[in-house]
């Protein structure tokens, strides 16, 4: 869930995730961990595990953890 470019919030990715019949559910913030803290609380409710991933924008590279 970045704030300038995140289309759905860590809430409606695990609704998602459930609705699917995903067992996990993934959230990659750009340079932040601003959602993540919502997704690893919200898991439980929704039977979903949380994954968590950062985008790291560096200039012209872009790195994923």
């Amino acid at each position: 869930f970045s704030f300038n470019h995140g289309i759905l919030s860590p809430e409606e990715v695990l609704r998602q995730a459930h609705d699917l019949g995903l067992q996990a559910g993934a959230l990659t913030d750009i340079n932040c961990t601003a959602g993540l803290s919502d997704l690893f609380r919200l898991a439980d409710q929704h039977k979903v595990r949380p994954v968590a991933g950062i985008e790291f924008r560096c200039g012209a590279r872009t790195l994923f953890i």
